[in-house]
């Protein structure tokens, strides 16, 4: 995939409308009336075979009577012509172009599918990149662009949108700008011939203008490559998903429309994996909608709930509770009036004048137990609802805590609700979605926190023996079969380190029949699924998810979204050691899937685990078929073969192996060790302390765009200490990779930093990068000594001549 030309479909300054027309009732007209109209500020071409539309404005007749090459080109014709003009507009070195059109085929499924495969190729040869066919167009207000078939022009905002539904782009235009919420850009994908959500998370994500991310999804075209952007884009920014076709019936119709799906489970993983906040239909997208545009986080779960009668309040707490919210205790005192003392829901009485609100929301927001506060109206005869609503706004001026209004019912509340709206504050109808939409607020920061968790290290080092497990392969291949007999299996299991024992005896009443296995999705291939075992599992689907592989954090994860972990019984410790025992049984079947792509599906059952051990009894394995055998995997696994033992010139020895998430603890002590002056040489500025979340960032690597090799001593001492890490990032394109490298201050001018350098040279170059690049303080002489020595060519930085841009060709 690449962002190449990406700009001039989102931020194009000059656009082509092909098929203009001044045809009442035209798409043609339509788009012409919406471009034409002054609010986008490039130029507009209309061409038209006539030379002319048929209110006398004047068109150009083709692509080559235009006075330049347009960035954009919109095509509003009939299907049938389509490729024909994507090949002219390539010629002449088009950069983007949107396609409306869905009759590629005139309604026969194979020529539209022929049509499509022609589009395709174009787009990948020709570096021309498609949006659609059917698509309904897109929207980029901030420039005034509209190129859309939406009746609705979105309002300029910081919230992108991204679907592959021309109805649901609509509505979602529709529904926010009622509610005066703004986008940067409203794209519909249609058929995604080229451009994919991928490819637009990978672009909004580095766009400054978007603050976060919506998609509503129906299926993804590259799994490898959307889990990578949809990695990066989380970790940049909020990205809120809607799945839809969950249902069988319902993936059904996306497959017939979009080809291949995964498993709606799986989606449901990687998208956990990833770290989007997954919401469960229209209703909630919108709720998301509305919370992500008042730009609040809260820092917990604790709700107050502010209400003007007792009923309601009781709604929104039995839906914070259904949800997995916690009802924030109010302190004795914190509420000034000693009638309001430990309320919550406090309840104002539904006389309550205005002041009342102020003072009470007031007060909730002061109250450090609050993470957020719920105000709830329903109409009174005493107060208008406007009244409170602005009371209420004025309180939450002058502080940063999320506030959620629901002003509950009809045309008597529509002025309080616009005041809101006016005000940036999230306004819901009732109060379940009120309290829905903050607790997408608390479930985005609790994935954001998984993602960014630091996982233990493992409390023993492993590997597959793949010698031995081939061998079983080899014998089963041999017979013709893909079924391997049960003995067979449990040898592949101990191949794995996997503790097997059929006749295992635990202690009374400790043990639990558990389930273990990895399944093959169409999509997101190797899936590793995890619950309780026999009847009682199959009856209570007492299961999760995830995709391989896995480190201890994610291990525990998946147990944590079980009900296995409350039934394993003991002291601390024991449990302890039995869910460490189970996750790292977890571990060890993920990278199954890793080490062994042969290996179609497997089945653990029983597993059983006591507060000793987890030891698989029975094991079934299917195997695949020799012309599938291939690595499947969506998130590439760590990268073992670039380990190695490097010596430097006075003879001292190195590991140099690829950066771990584990390995945050040492990159914190590393940096501690570097003196202050060589910390802001590193990062352009003093920093006392290397954080959590920067180390994580340097830590948890996207393996398919991110490489960082750590030095680390080879005897039992030093080896607990980094020395020097180097790292760089690739751009989706895989031609450009920005380095950084850190040596610790006391191993400097030793050698090490040449060598680090010259091993992610060798690896940039190897995996097919054009240009490595960084940037350095022009003072740092000895890094601008190394890098001539490496052959970097130094140039300025335009407006930082105290930097340095360093590049090499590789």
């Amino acid at each position: 995939m690449s962002l190449r030309h990406l700009d001039a479909l989102l931020k194009p300054r000059s656009i082509a409308l092909i098929g203009a027309s001044a045809r009442p009732g035209s798409v043609g007209a339509l788009l012409m009336d919406k471009l034409g109209d002054g609010r986008f500020t490039g130029e507009v071409w209309p061409v038209n075979p006539k030379g002319h539309l048929e209110a006398g404005r004047a068109a150009f007749r083709d692509l080559c009577d235009l006075p330049a090459t347009p960035d954009l080109a919109v095509i509003a014709t009939p299907g049938r012509v389509v490729p024909g003009i994507l090949h002219r507009l390539a010629r002449r070195g088009g950069k983007a172009a949107i396609v409306l059109a869905d009759d590629l085929g005139g309604g026969d499924e194979a020529r539209r599918a022929k049509a499509e495969r022609v589009l395709a190729r174009i787009a990948r040869r020709r570096g021309l990149r498609v949006l659609g066919p059917a698509s309904v167009g897109l929207q980029s207000p901030g420039i005034g662009l509209d190129a859309s078939l939406s009746p609705t022009r979105a309002p300029t905002g910081d919230l992108a949108f991204v679907t592959q539904s021309a109805a649901v782009a609509s509505a979602a235009v529709d529904w926010a700008a009622a509610r005066r919420i703004g986008f940067s850009h409203a794209v519909t994908l249609g058929d995604m011939v080229d451009l994919d959500f991928g490819v637009l998370l990978d672009w909004l994500a580095l766009d400054e203008g978007t603050r976060a991310i919506l998609l509503h999804i129906e299926s993804v075209k590259d799994a490898r490559y959307f889990m990578s952007a949809a990695r990066a884009a989380a970790r940049a920014k909020p990205v809120i998903v809607l799945k839809t076709g969950r249902s069988l019936a319902a993936a059904r119709v996306v497959h017939a429309r979009a080809g291949a799906i995964g498993g709606d489970d799986v989606y449901d993983a990687a998208f956990r994996r990833a770290g989007m906040l997954r919401v469960a239909d229209l209703d909630e997208l919108f709720e998301a909608t509305a919370t992500l545009a008042a730009n609040r986080q809260p820092l917990g779960s604790r709700l107050a709930i502010l209400a003007n009668g007792g009923g309601l309040g009781v709604v929104a707490v039995d839906t914070l509770l259904d949800l997995g919210g916690r009802l924030a205790v109010i302190e004795a005192g914190a509420l000034g009036r000693p009638t309001w003392a430990h309320g919550n829901p406090l309840d104002v009485t539904s006389d309550a004048p205005a002041e009342r609100y102020a003072e009470a929301a007031r007060a909730l927001l002061a109250a450090p137990s609050v993470d957020a506060v719920l105000a709830i109206h329903a109409p009174s005869p005493f107060v208008p609802a406007a009244a409170p609503a602005q009371a209420l706004i004025d309180a939450a001026a002058s502080n940063r805590k999320p506030v959620f209004a629901s002003w509950v019912g009809g045309a008597s509340q529509e002025a309080a609700r616009r005041l809101f709206v006016d005000a940036g504050i999230p306004s819901h109808e009732t109060p379940r979605q009120a309290v829905r939409g903050f607790m997408q607020l608390v479930n985005f920061r609790r994935n954001r926190e998984t993602l960014m968790e630091t996982p233990a290290s493992q409390p023993e080092t492993f590997v597959v023996d793949t010698v031995r497990a081939r061998q079983v392969i080899a014998a089963a291949r041999a017979e013709d079969r893909l079924e391997l007999t049960p003995e067979e299996s449990l040898r592949m299991l101990q191949a794995a380190a996997i503790a097997t024992a059929p006749t295992f005896r635990p202690i009374e009443g400790s043990a639990y029949d558990l389930a273990a296995a990895l399944r093959s999705d169409p999509m997101f291939g190797p899936v590793l699924v995890f619950g309780r075992g026999g009847r009682v599992g199959r009856r209570l689907d007492d299961r999760a998810l995830a995709l391989p592989p896995l480190n201890m954090a994610l291990a525990h994860d998946v147990m944590m979204r079980t009900r296995v972990w409350r039934l394993l019984q003991g002291g601390e410790g024991q449990r302890a050691a039995a869910l460490d025992a189970l996750a790292l049984t977890l571990i060890k079947v993920a990278q199954i899937a890793v080490d062994l792509p042969e290996v179609e599906s497997l089945r653990i059952e029983p597993l059983r685990v006591d507060a000793r051990a987890a030891v698989a009894m029975s094991a079934h394995i299917v195997l695949m078929p020799p012309e599938r055998t291939g690595s499947r995997l969506v998130i590439r696994p760590y990268p073992k073969e670039l380990e190695s033992t490097e010596r430097l010139r006075d003879g001292r020895a190195f590991l140099l192996r690829p950066v771990r998430p584990e390995d945050e603890p040492l990159l914190i002590d590393m940096s501690a060790r570097m003196t202050r002056e060589d910390v802001r040489l590193r990062f352009f500025a003093p920093l006392p302390r290397l954080s959590h979340e920067m180390a994580a960032r340097l830590t948890q690597l996207d393996y398919d765009r991110q490489m960082a090799l750590v030095a680390l001593g080879a005897d039992a001492d030093s080896a607990r200490h980094a020395w020097g890490v180097v790292r760089i990032a690739a751009d989706p394109d895989n031609e450009t990779a920005e380095f950084a490298i850190t040596v610790r201050s006391d191993m400097k001018g030793q050698g090490l930093g040449s060598l680090l350098m010259e091993r992610i040279t060798t690896y940039a170059r190897d995996r097919g990068l054009k240009t490595l690049m960084g940037f350095v303080l022009s003072e740092n002489e000895p890094m601008l000594s190394l890098s001539r020595r490496l052959g970097f060519k130094p140039t300025r930085v335009p407006d930082e001549p105290t930097v340095q841009k360093i590049v090499l060709r590789l």
